[in-house]
């Protein structure tokens, strides 16, 4: 079997054209129809892109796991990283586990601690009484905005991470 960070960047690119189709056909119907199934199948797409960015990370955790023999993976592959001098990346991961956490459990210590600093974050976090964009029929009510520059992050995250890890590690199968 390949490693995971080389499926899961394939898995990725093709999971963000499907859904970039998708969204793009069901965008093209809503210029001639504001039907209500048509904003439920926006939705859907919006819905299918958080649920592919928890899966993503959360996967990339239990590939962790394995390849350090750790029960901790994102912790210990953080600590890796702070010790090869990685700290950049390290920050980054942190803040994508955290935006991780609240897309998978709403507000909460992560969400707080993502607030404190949303100026700094590439990407967006609103509080639970904003919203993103007015009048966007598409957005649910995820704290973080799981747009095509998020998901992107997080890939290229994992991407990065797993390379890191890997060098560091070169037993580690990633």
């Amino acid at each position: 079997m390949h490693p995971f960070s080389d499926l899961a960047a394939r898995c990725a690119a093709m999971s963000m054209s499907s859904t970039d189709d998708a969204r793009q056909s069901v965008l093209a119907l809503l210029q001639e129809s504001g039907s209500a199934v048509l904003v439920k199948a926006l939705q859907a797409v919006e819905l299918q892109r958080a649920m592919m960015a928890v899966g993503l990370v959360s996967m990339f955790e239990a590939a962790l796991q394995a390849a350090l023999g750790e029960e901790n993976g994102f912790g210990a592959a953080r600590k890796l990283l702070r010790e090869g001098g990685h700290e950049r990346i390290e920050g980054d991961f942190a803040d994508i586990i955290r935006a991780i956490n609240v897309l998978k459990h709403g507000a909460g210590r992560s969400h707080d601690e993502l607030l404190a600093r949303r100026m700094m974050l590439p990407f967006k976090v609103r509080t639970e009484s904003e919203c993103f964009e007015e009048g966007d029929v598409s957005e649910l009510i995820f704290l973080v905005k799981v747009d095509d520059e998020f998901f992107q992050y997080c890939a290229s995250a994992v991407a990065e991470v797993a390379a890191i890890v890997r060098a560091l590690k070169p037993e580690a199968i990633l």
